[in-house]
């Protein structure tokens, strides 16, 4: 009984500690004071994308509606999931790849009955803890 406490009490502690450094942080303070961030338009082709992401080692990016001057979503791999399970329902759409467009990803959830993602934001200088808590 007494080592549960014990293990309780380490776990609230460490648990505190995680919040105080959320708290004391905000999103610029974990980036690295030099990155590369890798932003898609949404008029790119799938395909393309796939090979940046490729290139350069990383699994997901920001999207960006230049028509609308505004962020887009965020592309990770389930969007390219969804593109194999479509493609593999809809095989002869599959001579239109080359043509398949960012900005068609959410007619290809539709078209699976997958919801789309909700897109949260928050600003980039409010403490990390607040961001943790928006996503929850």
């Amino acid at each position: 009984m007494a080592s549960e406490r014990a293990i309780d009490r380490e776990e609230r502690q460490g648990l505190r500690a995680i919040r105080d450094f959320l708290k004391a942080r905000n999103s610029y303070d974990v980036l690295p004071l030099s990155f590369r961030l890798i932003i898609f338009d949404t008029s790119l082709s799938v395909k393309e994308s796939l090979n940046i992401l490729i290139q350069n080692g990383i699994v997901s990016a920001p999207l960006w509606d230049s028509k609308a001057s505004k962020f887009a979503g965020l592309l990770t791999t389930s969007d390219y999931i969804n593109v194999i399970q479509y493609y593999f329902q809809n095989p002869a759409a599959l001579d239109q790849i080359d043509q398949f467009r960012l900005d068609s990803l959410r007619e290809v959830e539709k078209a699976l009955g997958v919801a789309p993602p909700e897109t949260v934001s928050i600003d980039p200088e409010r403490p990390l803890y607040d961001a943790c808590r928006r996503m929850l």
